[in-house]
């Protein structure tokens, strides 16, 4: 059987499902696919059916990214297309400027003991409140 993928292509697949002469188990006679997408075939329990899992790496698909995959289903075979639960597709960013902000040694302790100062002043309150409540 003849395979129409290309090997240069990325993100293609092709699933070709047959029943084998003389047996009523599904095999896959082509299964292939090239990056970002992955195909995996579990074992299953039944005799009857065939399950593929159509992945790609990474977890999702980015704005620009195409998958094709041709599926061949020869007469009375039963294949399951499932794909991983996380499949999410990101929209395109728009870039913002972002901002840097230096501080001096000087302003780095100043903020640290400011913080501190109203750390304390907190802590302080609430040991005021928590007496006045206890008499």
């Amino acid at each position: 059987m003849e395979s129409h993928l290309q090997h240069s292509q990325q993100g293609c697949g092709q699933i070709v499902c047959e029943l084998p002469t003389n047996s009523k188990k599904p095999a896959f006679s082509i299964l292939r696919s090239s990056y970002p997408l992955k195909f995996l075939t579990p074992k299953t329990h039944s005799p009857f059916l065939a399950i593929v899992y159509i992945l790609s790496y990474g977890g999702g698909m980015v704005s620009g990214d195409t998958i094709n995959i041709n599926i061949e289903i020869h007469q009375n075979v039963n294949l399951m297309l499932l794909t991983q639960g996380s499949t999410k597709i990101y929209k395109k960013k728009i870039r913002h400027e972002t901002t840097n902000r230096h501080e001096t040694k000087n302003e780095f302790d100043n903020n640290n003991n400011n913080n501190n100062n109203n750390n304390n002043n907190n802590n302080n309150n609430n040991n005021s409140n928590n007496n006045n409540n206890n008499k």
